[in-house]
């Protein structure tokens, strides 16, 4: 997605982060210059320390500028609603929801729709 005419950039861990900042401030800066933000929710994310301090972080941000940033949740799994924290089930209602289809037809479609969320169509 980011060779193409959209000019999205990903900002991704192991190759934006600068070196020398500490992890929690790349994390800020790289959530404060986007404006679009993407979480991927899996079991994997939930259980993570590090994920739920980002989420914790751009929640913050919404709360102060609700219209200063597009919000999407990606589920890549399917979850059951008591296995989700709780500030990711209210959230769930009230952002962007896109959810990861095992057919590969279906996977396609998904992607267009992304990038109709993304670029906020």
């Amino acid at each position: 997605m980011e060779n193409d005419e959209d000019n999205f950039h990903l900002n991704i861990r192991d190759r934006d982060f600068e070196l020398g900042v500490s992890e929690i401030d790349n994390i800020i800066n790289g959530i404060e210059e986007s404006s679009c933000i993407v979480f991927v929710v899996t079991q994997q994310f939930i259980e993570s320390g590090w994920r739920q301090f980002e989420l914790n972080v751009t929640l913050r941000g919404l709360l102060d500028e609700p219209q200063s940033h597009r919000f999407i949740l990606i589920f890549l799994e399917p979850m059951k609603k008591d296995r989700l924290p709780k500030h990711l089930r209210t959230l769930k209602h009230n952002v962007e929801c896109l959810y990861w289809p095992q057919s590969r037809l279906k996977q396609i479609v998904f992607w267009a729709r992304f990038k109709v969320k993304i670029l906020g169509a």
